[in-house]
């Protein structure tokens, strides 16, 4: 299900800075008025009151929580918000409504309450989100993204590939504790093309400026030879990752498992952690199931040399904080 808030031009233009700094929107509504399937996205969408169509589409979140506020109302509150950045009208000859069939637009365009919260469902969205795609491109990483974080897959303990994401998925949660990274940094994650990537080829970065970089350059329609030798390919991978915190301290992962790096440092995984220069080389060892040991050999006595001279490079943090 999505919910749709529908607020007027002035209501939006009053909370933007705060919607912009805070990315979160909590809206009070009829109980009656909502479906009470469990909510996913979210659309904000602003109706300029002096013209009856004249709705665009303004922010998209995820709503993560459904409140109540007494016997009459709820109150979702709508997290992962982001800004549409660009123009989305939804009527008129060049709305998005147009574009759909009229058993989707007819639920859509009734879930639009002015001052208040509607819904629709999933059948509406496919479709909608199908036309958002084609018709605005540049909002395919935040559809992605979004989508990732409202319906996560399931990793069963009965297939091999998902019991090696699960544990390489509490390796990245341990170091993420670490170094106090929130945690929804690494929510957004989809099943790989192939059972033998990495967990982290399957993450879905926050979409800022510098995880656009990889979206960019697979579909750079208009020049299709940029990048052309690896971008079309589909096993290219882009698997260094950029995280930055309030405080502006930066942490990068790269995954380095069977490449050169792993073979020179013996290790699948960097965290560089930029205020202290520090390095955290993880190397996964899957231990025999019935014996749960590990010989200590030279090989792995070779690894740890390597780590240890790579730990010698971190330098002393500049503040209490880092």
């Amino acid at each position: 299900m999505v919910y749709v808030v529908t607020l007027t031009g002035e209501e939006l233009s009053d909370i933007r800075s705060k919607l912009r700094a805070e990315q979160r929107l909590t809206k009070a509504f009829n109980k009656g008025g909502v479906a009470a399937d469990p909510p996913r996205v979210v659309l904000v969408v602003r109706d300029d009151t002096h013209d009856e169509r004249s709705r665009t589409l303004a922010w998209l979140g995820i709503a993560v929580h459904r409140g109540k506020i007494g016997a009459v109302d709820d109150s979702p509150t709508v997290d992962h918000l982001r800004e549409c950045t660009e123009d989305i009208p939804l009527d008129g000859d060049g709305g998005l409504l147009r574009l759909l069939p009229d058993a989707v637009r007819e639920p859509i365009d009734q879930s639009f309450v002015l001052g208040s919260v509607g819904s629709f469902g999933r059948m509406a969205w496919e479709a909608m989100e199908t036309k958002l795609r084609d018709k605005h491109p540049n909002l395919a990483p935040i559809l992605e993204w979004l989508g990732a974080l409202a319906d996560p897959p399931v990793l069963s303990n009965d297939d091999p590939a998902n019991r090696a994401w699960q544990e390489q998925r509490d390796a990245v949660g341990t170091i993420a504790r670490i170094f106090k990274v929130p945690p929804t940094t690494f929510s957004a994650w989809r099943r790989p093309s192939s059972r033998h990537a990495p967990y982290l080829a399957g993450l879905i970065p926050d979409p800022v400026e510098h995880s656009l970089i990889e979206h960019d350059a697979r579909a750079f329609a208009d020049s299709p030879s940029l990048f052309s030798e690896w971008a079309d390919r589909p096993d290219a991978r882009c698997d260094i990752h950029v995280f930055q915190d309030e405080a502006g301290r930066t942490l990068e992962i790269a995954n380095v498992n069977a490449t050169n790096v792993e073979a020179r440092l013996g290790t699948d995984m960097i965290y560089f952690y930029e205020p202290t220069s520090s390095f955290v080389l993880v190397q996964y060892k899957r231990l025999d199931p019935t014996r749960r040991t590990m010989s200590v050999d030279a090989r792995l006595l070779g690894q740890l040399d390597r780590l240890e001279e790579v730990a010698r490079l971190s330098r002393s943090a500049a503040r209490p904080e880092d």
